[in-house]
């Protein structure tokens, strides 16, 4: 008699268990679902624009950016010019190199912060998407 109450109990405590597991597992599932839809929208979002900044998270276009500045090269190109015949033409060669200098490191980048953009449907970017996104909620 003291085995089947034993018995019962142990059965009571696996059946108590198994619900316990199954809610635990249901859990999960619903929170992983809720997960995938704000990845999805925030996916979605991306997509709008098609990059990502990898350093301020900046959902958009890139913009086109050119190191240097532009009133240096046309100072560089004057004082170029106007010295030429003076210095044999080394401020020309120079004005010349400071342009193509310029010109040469264009870049695309984040009209933020200027930081690297990363396309949304690369891995990086949608993992970047997902990291950034839940930061953001």
């Amino acid at each position: 008699m003291g085995f089947d109450i034993a018995e019962e109990r142990l059965k009571n405590e696996e059946a108590e268990l198994k619900k316990q597991r199954v809610s635990v597992k249901n859990e999960q599932k619903r929170i992983n679902r809720e997960r995938l839809k704000k990845g999805a929208a925030a996916f979605r979002e991306g997509f709008r624009g098609g990059y990502i900044c990898g350093q301020c998270g900046h959902l958009g276009k890139p913009k086109l950016i050119t190191k240097g500045s532009i009133l240096v090269e046309l100072f560089a190109w004057i004082v170029g010019i106007g010295l030429a015949l003076f210095s044999f033409g080394i401020t020309l060669i120079l004005a010349i190199v400071y342009s193509f200098w310029r010109h040469l490191s264009r870049f695309k980048g984040c009209p933020q912060c200027q930081g690297q953009m990363i396309a949304t449907d690369s891995p990086v970017g949608r993992r970047m998407i997902e990291e950034y996104h839940r930061k953001s909620q």
